[in-house]
């Protein structure tokens, strides 16, 4: 597909697209090659990326779902069933943090590096470490810069110098009034 394709795919500028690829490459995940009207992408070290128990987790929820479907069929005759229409809510089990997690050291240094505010890292670094290094979803973050880049990297959290100079605002009483209003 081209830039362009990806973009409205993914609902974001073609700029926007160039520069996600780009970061891809950039940190060895893909390569870019910009033929005709195209853009082939390879995934580098496609294994890595998949993991086994993501497989597990998927086919044991399509057992369980197709089990589910045959023994309680969802009829509009069947009052017994309507209990299948309720919220139902699915408990993550969070597993051990990945043995690559980075210390605060890292990620503080890794956004003052970036040009954004490490207190921005530090905040970073402790929701994850509060999951275990596992995304809001449940899933292990894999690669941390990459985390770091897609999701904190934003305008709020760049590094914005603060100017702590003073000018002193003569007090209201010591004013003279404005003549002719």
């Amino acid at each position: 597909m081209s830039i362009q394709n990806w973009a409205t795919r993914w609902g974001v500028s073609k700029d926007t697209a160039r520069n996600f690829l780009k970061l891809l490459e950039k940190d060895n995940m893909i390569l870019l090659e910009n033929l005709q009207k195209t853009t082939r992408i390879t995934v580098c070290k496609y294994d890595d990326y998949q993991t086994t128990l993501h497989d597990k987790q998927t086919t044991g929820k399509r057992k369980a779902n197709a089990k589910q479907t045959q023994t309680h069929p969802n009829n509009n005759d069947n009052n017994e069933n309507n209990d299948n229409n309720e919220k139902k809510t699915e408990v993550l089990e969070v597993a051990d943090p990945p043995k690559h997690a980075p210390s605060l050291k890292e990620v503080e240094l890794f956004f003052k590096e970036n040009g954004y505010d490490p207190s921005a890292g530090a905040r970073a670094f402790q929701w994850y470490e509060d999951l275990n290094w596992n995304d809001r979803n449940g899933n292990p973050v894999k690669n941390w810069k990459m985390k770091m880049r897609t999701v904190w990297f934003k305008e709020e959290n760049l590094n914005k110098e603060i100017d702590y100079s003073y000018t002193p605002v003569e007090p209201m009483n010591n004013r003279k009034p404005i003549q002719g209003r």
